[in-house]
């Protein structure tokens, strides 16, 4: 409730407001029974038909009061309500887009999905109704009882009796549905993860013919998640029905019991007319309140699964995301101007400020020690096995960089937007002078050329692009404001060899100081220095030269990229 509350605090007198004047219009309702029992009584048993004409026009105005108050109450609630899931909207989306790539994997896309779209829909309609409902219901419950304690003592018993018995089996309803619901959310969450893969996925699952096992396993969670909301669903529906049962037992109460009374002179006809419209009035209100509680059972727990997402701790709280790492025009990288500091924003690498494995602490370690000096046109490469390190050391000399907006970034794991190549190049204002040289410099100018420009549209995941267009996309967007800095994970892997050398060509002939990672020693050979690592460890630091002569794990990569060079070699000697 505290994370609700603090979302709304920015809405108090709209949260004040909308209750009062539900409690308002309450109250002239709960004046209505009255007006409709002197009608009976007074005008209709004495044949005064200017008594009833009056008290029938007193009666409208109680309800046109009672409908102003009502339109005015839920304005403000639906007004606290559309902005708090503003609120919570824009800060969850915040959160999503600076969260460090390890707790966005822990997390799940579709869980994120889900938090952002079905658990905020669910928390603004509990808001709306909370606001509505929460004074109102109860208090018409209670007023209607004491009304008819006002009426008779004696039938006013019934009615309490009803309200007394509804209460408890309410209270046994959320008891058993609130968990259950909780489950479901998890089970959706499941769900939703299977249908991505499986979409995703599914030239795989079409090229290994498990379309039925997959088809299995979907089907299984499927009939999991239904049983389970149907169970949940048996459950919540009992209270309407108990509702309506109790309530219709206690108006054939009053009317056996006050019929009896009538006859002795105890009670009036109007008297009783007006104890069942109180009774009808119980239990309109106790329905709304049922309903009321299913929808806080589900509101609730939406808030409290937001919540972990918007207050836990993370390793990275400040802006920037994986693949937009600022490319911004005051860049300041200069000569040996490597900052160190530990307030890190969001890179692939935050792994690095969470986790104390000691390959994390060795590639800390490497980055003090090989990188902490890098100078304006500085080209080094990182080489190594697959799994070694070399993007997690990228990621850690990232986060130490004090000024990132200098630096382009292109990570091992593109991103890709549903729009056209500009917007998924620049994601903002562009300028011709921009794009070309994005272009250029990424050998993505013919592709552009070839799809009939910049403006022609991606499909999701710009899966009408090749993996190594994707790739020359992702460095052209790092490249589009002419970064200082660039740094390269693995983006010359897809590329024939001529793309590749076209793009190395274009970025270490260039003024940038660039750190390229990659397991090609085609794509380092060129740079100033190389750092050769191996499962989180420098195995040796040297040009391409000295490393073929003295590192064993360096030249066994060459040599089998190279395998005519080793031949060659053997020959000369």
């Amino acid at each position: 409730m505290r994370f609700i509350l603090r979302y709304m605090a920015s809405y108090k007198k709209e949260s004040i407001m909308a209750p009062l004047f539900k409690m308002l219009e309450a109250i002239f309702e709960l004046l209505v029974p009255f007006v409709v029992a002197a009608i009976i009584d007074n005008g209709i048993g004495s044949n005064d038909t200017g008594y009833v004409i009056r008290m029938a026009l007193l009666m409208i105005l109680i309800a046109m009061i009672g409908a102003g108050f009502a339109i005015t109450a839920q304005y403000f609630a639906a007004k606290t309500a559309t902005g708090t899931a503003y609120e919570v909207r824009r800060d969850l989306n915040s959160t999503i887009l600076n969260m460090s790539k390890q707790r966005y994997r822990e997390i799940g896309k579709s869980t994120l999905l889900t938090r952002m779209t079905s658990d905020v829909n669910q928390l603004q309609s509990a808001i709306n109704m909370f606001l509505r409902l929460f004074l109102r219901s109860p208090f018409i419950v209670l007023g209607a009882f004491i009304m008819s304690l006002i009426i008779d003592v004696k039938m006013s018993l019934i009615i309490g009796a009803v309200i007394i018995v509804l209460a408890i089996i309410v209270y046994l309803v959320m008891r058993i549905v609130l968990p259950r619901i909780k489950t479901i959310q998890s089970k959706v969450d499941g769900l939703t993860t299977r249908i991505r893969n499986d979409y995703g996925g599914a030239k795989v699952i079409r090229g290994f013919v498990i379309q039925d096992e997959e088809d299995d396993k979907f089907k299984d969670q499927l009939e999991d998640l239904y049983k389970r909301q149907l169970g949940a669903g048996r459950f919540s529906n009992v209270l309407n029905p108990l509702t309506f049962a109790f309530v219709n037992l206690g108006i054939i109460l009053i009317l056996y019991f006050g019929g009896k009374r009538i006859e002795i002179g105890e009670l009036s006809t109007g008297e009783v007319v007006a104890l069942l419209n109180y009774m009808s009035q119980i239990l309109v209100e106790l329905v709304k309140l049922a309903n009321l509680i299913v929808l806080l059972m589900k509101g609730i727990p939406s808030a409290r699964r937001i919540a972990e997402v918007i207050d836990a701790p993370d390793s990275n709280n400040a802006a920037g995301t994986e693949g937009d790492v600022a490319n911004m025009d005051n860049a300041t990288i200069t000569e040996g101007d490597v900052a160190n500091t530990d307030n890190a924003t969001n890179t692939e690498g935050d792994v690095a400020k969470t986790d104390d494995a000691p390959i994390v602490k060795s590639i800390k370690s490497i980055a003090e020690n090989n990188l902490s000096d890098v100078s304006k046109g500085d080209k080094i490469g990182i080489i190594g096995p697959t799994g070694c390190g070399k993007s997690l050391l990228l990621s850690v000399y990232m986060d130490s960089l004090e000024d990132k907006s200098g630096v382009g970034y292109v990570p091992q794991d593109d991103s890709f937007f549903t729009g056209s190549i500009a917007e998924n190049i620049l994601l903002k204002a562009h300028t011709n002078e921009d794009f070309d040289y994005a272009l250029n410099m990424s050998s993505f100018k013919e592709v552009v050329d070839k799809k009939g420009g910049v403006d022609e549209p991606l499909t999701k995941g710009a899966s009408n692009l090749s993996t190594g267009q994707q790739k020359r996309l992702a460095l052209a967007r790092a490249l589009y404001k002419k970064p200082k800095m660039l740094l390269m994970d693995d983006v010359t892997n897809p590329l024939d060899m001529i793309t590749e050398k076209q793009v190395l060509d274009n970025v270490l002939n260039s003024d940038m100081s660039v750190i390229i990672a990659s397991q090609k020693v085609s794509a380092v050979m060129k740079t100033d220095k190389i750092i050769v690592i191996d499962y989180g460890n420098v195995v040796d630091v040297g040009t391409h030269a000295e490393l073929i002569e003295r590192c064993e794990l360096y030249s066994k990569m060459y040599y089998a990229q190279f395998p005519d060079m080793k031949a060659e070699r053997r020959k000369d000697a």
